[in-house]
């Protein structure tokens, strides 16, 4: 935003919303409070970046969801997120873990730029934890 470019936020933490309010009286930004499993649609975008975010959407509105954001982005559009995977600790709670297949698959008619899938073991905030994750950087064609 700083740069000139317009950002669109999305996120349903009331805290977010207060920092982004004070954020767009400077810079060009919009933000959303909104859950992403609830999120009707998208603004078009050159550029969809998510971070760790998309993993905690619930499987049964991943889908839906993602064909959202596939729609959203412009031709060459970029889209840069994080995945987890099958294997990671928090598989088999509430939200989308995948196989690599399933990665491919939702790719499937992009450009993939990089499709890293990295297992290792760390820390998350409640403590020790195996992270299953892929990070993918796609381009629209």
């Amino acid at each position: 935003a700083a740069s000139g470019f317009t950002v669109h936020t999305v996120d349903e933490d009331a805290s977010i919303e207060q920092a982004m309010a004070t954020l767009s009286t400077q810079l060009p930004i919009h933000h959303t409070r909104a859950d992403l499993a609830q999120l009707p649609e998208l603004p078009r975008t050159d550029l969809l970046l998510s971070c760790a975010t998309l993993p905690f959407v619930p499987e049964p509105a991943f889908g839906a969801l993602w064909a959202r954001i596939r729609e959203a982005l412009r031709p060459r559009g970029i889209l840069a997120v994080d995945l987890f995977g099958e294997r990671d600790d928090w598989a088999g709670t509430d939200g989308t873990y995948l196989r690599r297949a399933d990665v491919e698959a939702l790719l499937d008619g992009l450009e993939i730029l990089e499709l890293t899938e990295e297992e290792r073991d760390g820390r998350s905030f409640s403590g020790p934890k195996h992270w299953h994750t892929f990070r993918v950087i796609a381009r629209a064609r």
